[in-house]
């Protein structure tokens, strides 16, 4: 029988979620559902159209293979987080001041043993962002401490890093990491090589957002562990998209959006801390609760683009999950000067607005990729279809190309000799 729980919040009528977090398995009797809560364990495995009909709300005519940005909920999760605003609203204070606290404590119970770690090492939060940000604030920082990234970080956490290190006088050290890579060892070697003992903290992609590869994280943790360093996992693409077994990680701090490939409604994500550090990792606002305590055609589609196009992966196929970054074609840019920036985003919104297919194209170190997604609402007709629109946009491209040279050269021909170059035109 669950035992009584002391209130510690405030005016909320709500036992103390540390002490409900702690609470034995045996023990722990979960909160009533005032709505219906879906079963996805009951439900047949469908995939493709057919899933994307039934559990997506994506439009039917948009090639939708960019999952990765922003995630596509799950009808039923949609139809529930609306129920559970609706029920809110018909008694806001029963909800917040009786019922909020240990439902929260229900999700992360259940999602603790999802990630395999301690409920009470984990914090239900809005964002990766969010989270991060409480990690960085909390540390002492010192000038001249070093905090080590790679260049394939997130650019929103680099930001914050470059503002942190600007405002503690610590050194933000960028390793480049080269692609294409070769193997998960090239990985492993550069972080052997350029991580000096001393760093403050270490920040690592699971699955870095511009360049989808995996990175190697229990080799490189297992680095940083030998050198005294705490290292912080920006997992925001990991949750869903690969198994997290947090407790054989062992990472410092770990986050991770639900929002992604999890499928959730916007605004759910977690932070795992390990025990040792969670003194020093603080909420960003501080309130009452302060001092208390997939499927197999994806391979295919990354093979069938390279092949069609004559390119090649980012890097090795086996370090790719549910996104890949594939080469796009030399002849879609000026193949003498390098891509950039403006280039991507140019042949991105030309994907879109000519062809309704929502594709990030990437510019890295001078070549231009694309970032495909694959969840299982997807199918291979869609890669199909962004491989044939890529060739003909190539095919588009040279034709102006030639044309525009063939113009240059009888311009240029007529000013310097007249009707002989008319005559070399006709021959």
């Amino acid at each position: 029988m669950q035992k009584n729980i002391k209130r510690d919040f405030g005016s909320f009528h709500a036992s103390n979620v540390q002490e409900l977090l702690e609470l034995p398995e045996s023990e722990y009797q979960p909160p009533a559902f005032p709505v219906n809560i879906p079963r996805f364990t009951d439900y047949q495995l469908e995939t493709g159209q057919c899933c994307r009909c039934n559990h997506f709300l994506l439009e039917e005519d948009c090639t939708f293979i960019n999952h990765g940005a922003f995630g596509g909920v799950l009808r039923e999760a949609m139809d529930t987080a609306q129920e559970w605003q609706r029920y809110v609203e018909r008694q806001p204070l029963r909800f917040y001041d009786r019922e909020l606290l240990p439902h929260l404590v229900y999700v992360t119970r259940r999602l603790a043993k999802f990630v395999r770690c301690d409920p009470t090492d984990l914090v239900l939060v809005i964002n990766v962002t969010t989270a991060i940000n409480s990690v960085v604030r909390g540390l002492d920082l010192k000038k001249g401490d070093i905090i080590y990234i790679l260049n394939v970080t997130y650019g929103a956490v680099k930001k914050l890093l470059q503002y942190v290190c600007e405002v503690t006088g610590a050194v933000l050290q960028e390793v480049q990491l080269n692609f294409p890579i070769t193997s998960k060892d090239q990985v492993i070697s550069l972080v052997e090589e350029s991580l000096q003992p001393g760093v403050k903290l270490a920040v690592f992609d699971h699955i870095p957002s511009n360049a989808p590869v995996i990175l190697p994280l229990m080799e490189i943790i297992g680095v940083c562990k030998n050198r005294g360093i705490p290292v912080l996992v920006d997992g925001a693409h990991a949750l869903g998209a690969l198994p997290l077994d947090l407790k054989t990680l062992d990472p410092d701090y770990y986050v991770s959006n639900a929002h992604k490939w999890f499928c959730c409604p916007k605004g759910s994500a977690f932070l795992y801390v390990r025990k040792e550090l969670k003194s020093q990792t603080r909420p960003l606002i501080i309130s009452h609760g302060f001092g208390s305590g997939f499927n197999s055609e994806f391979i295919w589609a990354g093979n069938l683009l390279t092949s069609l196009w004559h390119t090649k992966l980012a890097a090795p196929k086996e370090m790719f999950g549910c996104m890949a970054l594939v080469e796009l074609p030399h002849h879609l840019y000026t193949s003498d000067t390098a891509a950039t920036y403006s280039t991507g985003e140019a042949l991105q919104n030309q994907l879109y607005h000519q062809y309704n297919i929502e594709v990030p194209v990437k510019c890295i170190q001078g070549k231009l990729y694309v970032r495909i997604s694959c969840h299982i609402y997807n199918e291979l007709a869609e890669y199909e279809k962004l491989g044939k629109c890529i060739l003909e946009m190539c095919t588009t491209k040279q034709k102006a190309s030639a044309k525009k040279s063939e113009i240059s050269d009888v311009h240029n021909c007529t000013n310097e000799s007249g009707s002989g170059c008319e005559l070399k035109q006709k021959q």
